[in-house]
């Protein structure tokens, strides 16, 4: 029973251009998951990158909303934290490797499996 489901587990990764490496499911072309494949350097700058944008856009639109309104500071305050939060949940799923199913990658995955 075990060696029927694992034949059938390895033809599905073969038929979707998988592969198992260590327990993980892998990308059998680059034989590597986006997190191992990127060099520390890389990964270190998309982590600050991901942090930085989300609170200076958060920053940015609620300046301009409080320009707008002249609510000053309290539209500012709100949005740097949302930004914040949202650079925080970026760093999350960036660390996490759960960024791939996400937005455009989404529908391009489901348009790879049979």
């Amino acid at each position: 029973m075990a060696d029927e489901f694992d034949k059938r587990l390895d033809q599905a990764l073969k038929d979707s251009d998988l592969d198992l490496k260590d327990g993980k499911v892998v990308d059998a072309k680059t034989d590597e998951t986006n997190a191992e494949s990127m060099s520390g350097l890389a990964f270190g700058m998309r982590i600050g990158l991901e942090f930085a944008s989300g609170t200076v856009v958060g920053f940015l639109m609620g300046w301009g909303i409080d320009t707008y309104f002249k609510t000053t500071p309290w539209f500012l305050l709100i949005f740097t934290l949302l930004g914040f939060c949202a650079g925080m949940l970026n760093i999350y799923r960036v660390v996490n490797n759960i960024d791939e199913g996400i937005g455009i990658n989404k529908q391009a995955n489901k348009r790879k499996q049979p």
